[in-house]
């Protein structure tokens, strides 16, 4: 997961983040967190304006409304992401095929690697 800050960074610059989440945490709970974590992260810089990727189809397609959320739980990461992103000027978020985001699989490998 990345973003791109357009205030308190060049704009276009592209700013990386790697966590590490348990194990026994579902795909999906995974990409809400870390889209949760880049939200974290961009505010905490002062980001204004924000571009987050993710190759999660599902996760990006309900964030932008097309898809339903269908669990509880789906929906209450929804609410979160809505109401944290809402200091943002400007967000979106941009599905990534997972083949074309060698930056992400390379950040994938670097976070399961942390102990």
């Amino acid at each position: 997961m990345w973003g791109r800050s357009g205030d308190h960074n060049p704009p276009g610059e592209k700013i990386k983040l790697a966590l590490r989440i348990d194990s026994w945490v579902t795909n999906k709970k995974a990409e809400y967190e870390a889209v949760l974590a880049g939200i974290q992260a961009a505010r905490e810089i002062g980001a204004t304006r924000i571009i987050l990727n993710s190759d999660s189809q599902c996760i990006t397609q309900q964030i932008k409304d097309v898809y339903k959320a269908k669990d509880d739980m789906m929906f209450k990461y929804l609410k979160l992401i809505k109401a944290q992103s809402e200091i943002f000027v400007d967000w979106s978020i941009e599905q990534i095929p997972r083949e074309e985001n060698e930056e992400a699989n390379s950040l994938a490998k670097m976070a399961a690697s942390l102990s």
